[in-house]
């Protein structure tokens, strides 16, 4: 809850949907509006195809999501940062 790999920080600087399995995608922030999401490794080959077959309005819908919840979690390091100034 406190920290984050350099994947995910690739996937919000760059506003790259991700293929990632359900069990880490919420715990991520990520969701079907901003990710491929697929059920288990069986489920990887099919959301493989997904994201390839994926339209490119579908895909910058997704790159928008990603772009709206790096600015939020800008906004809220900077708070966290200036509560910690201030003491």
């Amino acid at each position: 809850t406190t920290g984050t790999s350099g994947s995910f920080q690739l996937i919000l600087g760059f506003r790259k949907p991700c293929l990632i399995a359900r069990r880490f995608a919420q715990v991520n922030g990520l969701d079907a509006g901003n990710a491929v999401i697929y059920e288990d490794n069986a489920g990887l080959a099919g959301a493989m195809v997904r994201a390839v077959a994926m339209t490119p309005e579908s895909c910058r819908a997704m790159q928008q999501s990603l772009a709206r919840m790096a600015d939020s979690l800008y906004q809220q390091s900077r708070e966290n940062l200036r509560r910690l100034i201030d003491g």
